[in-house]
């Protein structure tokens, strides 16, 4: 098969799919990436994938822009003509679906990784922009197949009528290579709290400096220790003033970004993600990977990954005090800590290892 992916970073790829296109060439197919140029490309090409850049503006709903998108897909889409492309993020999605209907793709799968900024917010302006983008998918995900990361998502789009019940299967993130995250022993001395996420407001950023501020005042010890970069192409992105200012430098230790994640958990004693909306966070399935256990936000796409009280604990959206009192808890109880670390890890080898993942989308490429 000719195979095209696509989405509208770089990073996307060399964080989330690496090892589909690893599989899928092993396998004797053709693959393409496409988005827009970025850090990442190099590293792709390196591993010997084949990349070609795609316009894909991240600032809003601006129709030049996105006319731009559409155009270029349908373009490409017509000249390759693939067998099979599968969109990633929101704007591929609806453009790609579009582009890849009008220039007759035979098969066409598109995955909800989430629903983004817009479901996220309230008020009028955010409202009318659901409704517009529930629109657009409805009108794209027609005649596609699309994975979703969580239950909640796929009833959510079923109900609504925006995707048929056939038509949507559920894989539950993006897969593990559990061989590449090693449980080791905690690390001896001061408990280590790390949070590894974009640093968006919607990713609890706020919650987890707020968090570590009231357990410092508490007198609790433990380091905190916030992991990723700002994205200025998302209206969420925390400002670097905040990440630079004293009181949260005070509190947390911002270590910037790292793609060497492994050593990151091994030297964690408990990983946090306070987030408002997920798909389903790759992080949380890591951390079970390297036997961590994790206090994260009580909604759909953390809870395909959570069980309250078994790997991790749950805690509810914004709600600082919950969130710390959990961390505190794990902190001051090692054992029942690590004895969910290596439940966790159990649970990830057994529901989120990326061969099984892999071979779940493999499967919904090779459907008639």
């Amino acid at each position: 098969m000719k195979i095209a992916l696509v989405a509208n970073k770089d990073w996307n790829f060399f964080a989330y799919r690496s090892d589909l296109v690893e599989d899928l060439q092993q396998k004797g197919h053709e693959v393409l990436l496409l988005s827009p140029d970025g850090p990442y490309v190099p590293l792709l090409q390196q591993r010997g994938f084949k990349w070609m850049p795609l316009f894909v503006s991240r600032k809003g709903l601006n129709p030049f822009d996105d006319l731009r998108t559409l155009f270029q897909l349908f373009k490409i889409y017509r000249e390759h003509r693939f067998d099979v492309v599968h969109h990633y993020t929101s704007k591929c999605v609806i453009y790609g679906s579009l582009a890849a209907h009008a220039a007759r793709i035979p098969r066409i799968v598109n995955s909800i990784t989430g629903l983004g900024y817009a479901f996220i917010k309230q008020g009028a302006a955010a409202r009318w922009l659901r409704a517009l983008i529930s629109l657009l998918y409805k009108l794209s995900l027609s005649n596609t197949s699309v994975i979703f990361q969580n239950r909640n998502d796929l009833d959510r789009f079923v109900a609504q009528g925006i995707v048929q019940s056939n038509a949507a299967t559920l894989i539950r993130g993006s897969g593990v290579n559990t061989n590449l995250f090693d449980v080791v022993p905690e690390p001896d001395g001061t408990p280590q709290v790390v949070m590894i996420a974009r640093l968006l407001w919607d990713k609890g950023v706020g919650e987890f400096v707020e968090a570590a501020q009231l357990l410092r005042s508490r007198g609790l010890q433990a380091d905190f220790v916030l992991v990723g970069d700002v994205d200025p192409g998302n209206p969420s992105s925390v400002p670097v003033e905040y990440l630079h200012s004293q009181a949260v430098q005070h509190s947390v230790h911002w270590a910037g970004w790292t793609d060497d994640l492994p050593p990151l958990y091994q030297e964690a004693n408990l990983i946090c993600l306070p987030t408002y909306s997920e798909g389903l966070p790759k992080v949380l399935i890591e951390a079970g990977a390297a036997g961590r256990a994790v206090v994260a936000t009580d909604i759909p796409g953390c809870r395909e990954v959570i069980t309250d009280g078994v790997n991790g604990l749950l805690v509810p959206v914004k709600n600082v005090a919950a969130l710390a009192a959990s961390i505190e808890e794990l902190i001051q109880n090692a054992a029942k800590r690590r004895a969910m670390g290596l439940t966790a890890r159990e649970i990830v080898k057994r529901d989120f290892d990326v061969v099984k993942i892999n071979e779940a989308i493999y499967q919904l490429y090779r459907k008639t």
